[in-house]
C-alpha cells in the first residue's frame, strides 16, 4: 500500500507541473499553477485552499490568506497526496568553500608527488573536483529536524587555464556526497602534501588512500548521484540541484567544525573547468534553503 501511494504521488507532481520536495509531500512552485488543482502556491509551497481567500494585506505581497496549521485547510490527503503541512518561509543559507581541489586520473598523480588544491580552476573532465564546506549549527538542528528542503551547488566556469582558454566539451556532470577527511594541499607547493587520485591525505598525516581510486568506493569514498546537469560551452557557470536525504549522512561532527563535502564527475568525455576559491573569480557556493 505504501509503495502505491508514493507511486500514485510522483504522477500527480509530474503532472502538474510541481516537485515534492524532500522529506516531506509538500510541493514546491512558483505560481499556482504549479499546483494540483485544489492547491495554491504561497512562498514557493503548495497548499490546500478550496476556495479563493480575500486579500491579506499582511501577508506576502497582500494576495494570500494562510489557513491555520491545525485547520481542515492546511493539509491535504485526498486521492493519495501526503499531507502538504503549513506554508513557510524559505530561508537560503550559503556557504563557500574552505578547501577544493581537483584530482586528475592520471599515473603521475596517483600516489605522486602532484595535487591541483591551490590552483585556480578544478579540471571537471581530466578529474573530478571535490569540495569542502564548513556549516553552522542553526542548518544542522534544520536538516535533522526535517526542515531543509533544497541543496544547491553553483560552480562558475574558468575562462583561462594557464597560458591559454580552458578546454570545454558539452555533456553532463553529475554530483555525490563525498567523505570529508581529505587534503587540500598547501601553497607554495609540497611534494605529496595534497589529495590525488589514489590518496586523500598528506604524507605528513599518513598519506592515507581513498577505498578506490579516484575517491569513487560506494557508501564510503562517495554515496550515490545526488544531482546532475547539462552542460554546454558557453555558460558561465552551472547549479546543480542536489538531493538533501543523500548528503545528510556524509555530514561530519567528527570534528570542532561541521563539514559536508562533494564530488563532481564529469559523465562520458564532458569537460567543464570550474573555477576554485583560489581564482580571484566566481568562488563555487553551496546553498543550504531552510523552511522555517
Amino acid at each position: 500500500m505504501r509503495a502505491a501511494g508514493v507511486l500514485f504521488l510522483v504522477v500527480t507532481a509530474a503532472a502538474s507541473g510541481c516537485q515534492p520536495t524532500p522529506r516531506s509531500g509538500w510541493f514546491r512552485c512558483d505560481v499556482d499553477g504549479d499546483c494540483p488543482p485544489d492547491q495554491r502556491c504561497v512562498s514557493g509551497t503548495c497548499f490546500r485552499a478550496p476556495d479563493r481567500p480575500e486579500e491579506d494585506a499582511g501577508y506576502d505581497g497582500g494576495d494570500h490568506d494562510v489557513p491555520d496549521a491545525g485547520s481542515d485547510d492546511a493539509s491535504h490527503t485526498d486521492a493519495g497526496l501526503l499531507d502538504a503541512g503549513p506554508p513557510c518561509m524559505r530561508r537560503p543559507v550559503s556557504f563557500t568553500p574552505v578547501a577544493d581541489t581537483a584530482i586528475i586520473d592520471n599515473p603521475s598523480d596517483c600516489n605522486g608527488a602532484n595535487y591541483h588544491g591551490k590552483e585556480p580552476f578544478m579540471n571537471v573532465g581530466l578529474g573530478r573536483a571535490l569540495l569542502r564546506f564548513v556549516l553552522n549549527a542553526d542548518v544542522l538542528e534544520a536538516w535533522d529536524g526535517g526542515h531543509v528542503v533544497e541543496l544547491d551547488l553553483r560552480l562558475g566556469r574558468q575562462a583561462g587555464c594557464g597560458s591559454g582558454d580552458c578546454p570545454a566539451t558539452a555533456g553532463a556532470l553529475e554530483a555525490h556526497p563525498l567523505r570529508v577527511d581529505w587534503d587540500e594541499g598547501p601553497a607554495p607547493f609540497d611534494d605529496y602534501e595534497g589529495a590525488d587520485w589514489c590518496r586523500r591525505t598528506a604524507q605528513s598525516r599518513g598519506g592515507q588512500e581513498w577505498e578506490m581510486d579516484g575517491a569513487s568506493a560506494p557508501g564510503t569514498d562517495v554515496g550515490a548521484v545526488s544531482g546532475s546537469i547539462t552542460v554546454g560551452i558557453g555558460e558561465s557557470g552551472v547549479e546543480i540541484a542536489l538531493d538533501p536525504d543523500l548528503h545528510r549522512p556524509f555530514v561530519s561532527t567528527a570534528t570542532a567544525e561541521i563539514t559536508l563535502a562533494v564530488a563532481v564527475w564529469p559523465v562520458d568525455g564532458t569537460v567543464f573547468v570550474a573555477s576554485s576559491r583560489e581564482s580571484g573569480g566566481r568562488t563555487p557556493e553551496l546553498t543550504v534553503t531552510v523552511c522555517d
